[in-house]
This record gives C-alpha cells, structure tokens and sequence, in this order.
C-alpha cells in the first residue's frame, strides 16, 4: 500500500488517470413515479429532500444510485378520468409551480424540463436506469376506477418506458394499504383491497412472459399492520411508513 501511494504521489499522470475513472463511474438512474405518497404529501415541504420515500431511499441506495421523485399529489395511472377529463393522469400533468422537491429539481437543471414541462416527459428525457411505478391510490376513487382503463393505460405506460433507449428495469409497486373508507377525496380502501392490488400483479404478469426486467414489490404487504404510522385520512405515510416503502423498493433493487 505505501507503495502504492508512492507511485500515485511521485506520477500526477497515472493520479489524474484515477481520477478520471472515478469522475466516469456510471451512476444508476432511478425514477420514483407516483402520487402524493411518492411526493411525500404528509411531510413538511422542508424535510421531504429527506423523510420522503424516495430520499429514503437514496439513503439506503448510497452513492452509486441518484434517485429523482417524480410523484405528484392526487395523480392517477388512468388518463380519462372521466370524459374529457385528462388533468387528473400523473402521464399529462403538467409540474406544479411550488417548492416541492421535483419542482425544485426541475428549476435547477437536475432533471431535463421538457417543452410541456411534465414529469413524464421529464423522466424520458432524463433516461433512468431504473423506473419504479406506484399508482392506483387516486384511481380507486368512485369517480375514477375503470379496472379495463386503468389496466390499458398502465400497460401503455410500461410499453413506453421499455422503449427507452436505457433500456429501464421497470419495478411494478402494488399501491400502500389504505386504514380509511372515503376519508380522503373518497379514496376507497374496499376498491384498493379488493380491484386494485389484484389488477397489478396481472400487469406484471403480463410482461414478465416477454421480458426479463420487470419486477414486482408488494408495497400493499410491506405498509400493512402500520396504521399508526399513517395520517388520520389512512392514505398518507408519516416518515416510518415511507421507510417501510423505501426498505421494500431497497430490498428488490438490491437482490435483482
């Protein structure tokens, strides 16, 4: 080892040659897709750079990983949330103009702001390694769920993701488990126990036959027997609940 450090201090060449391999070390792009639970809606906008699921889980990832989030409040997967309706969709919303974390990325050049400043178009032109998909919460609502839309539009989404020249691993999330019936803006625990959840895993399915880098966490499982580390709505994690989500996504990046 000292001599080692010898050579490296007597040759600025072969130190400057080091360097350069450390400067070109690929770091693995992950982006977070969600809704407010991605967006970290129950923390304080100042700590959700920390305390929301996917700070987490840059945390845990270390280093070698940059995590974006690209969650935003009340999105759904499906697009037409009723007729003529396509504000609602997380595909065609545009960024919101606050100080969340995805907004603050966007402003500062982090991630690409794309000409019709969504984060969908964001994501494709900032080309993750890694996309992780949690959506199906909004969607729930009476007003929303349409199993046949939500599976056709979720299945577009994935085929546009895999058609990325990073060629993405796409990691498919369950939604949280839901402790309230209508508590918030008529999100339906029943719908998401019972429709949602058991739609994902046939979304999986789907591709899984036909491609070797689609991936599953049950989210659903890792946030049940939790209701105390969510809001009084039973929707929103508090910091523990996002760590339970963050240990969940850690856990399946990590063994695959």
């Amino acid at each position: 080892m000292i001599e080692l450090n010898l050579i490296i201090l007597e040759n600025p060449q072969f130190l400057n040659f080091l360097i350069q391999i450390m400067d070109n070390k690929s770091i693995i792009k992950i982006a977070c897709v969600g809704d407010s639970i991605t967006q970290g809606c129950n923390v304080p906008i100042e700590l959700r750079p920390t305390e929301s699921y996917p700070a987490q889980l840059q945390k845990m990832l270390g280093l070698d990983f940059k995590v974006h989030n690209y969650g935003y409040g009340g999105r759904t997967m499906i697009i037409e949330t009723s007729p003529n309706r396509i504000d609602e969709s997380w595909k065609l919303s545009p960024v919101p103009v606050d100080d969340d974390p995805g907004c603050i990325l966007l402003r500062n050049n982090c991630i690409p702001e794309s000409p019709d400043k969504t984060f969908y178009s964001s994501l494709m032109l900032w080309q993750p390694d890694i996309i992780v998909t949690m959506l199906g919460t909004n969607d729930s609502k009476e007003r929303h769920w349409n199993k046949a839309r939500y599976t056709a539009d979720y299945k577009n989404l994935v085929d546009e993701f895999l058609k990325l020249p990073s060629k993405p691993s796409i990691y498919i999330c369950s939604v949280p488990f839901c402790y309230s019936e209508n508590k918030c803006d008529t999100i339906s625990a029943n719908v998401i126990k019972s429709e949602v959840n058991p739609t994902i895993p046939e979304i999986y399915n789907h591709f899984k036959v036909m491609n070797s880098n689609i991936f599953f966490i049950d989210v659903h499982q890792a946030t049940k027997n939790m209701e105390e580390n969510f809001d009084a709505d039973g929707v929103h994690p508090f910091k523990n609940g996002m760590t339970a989500i963050a240990s969940a996504i850690y856990n399946a990046v990590r063994l695959t």
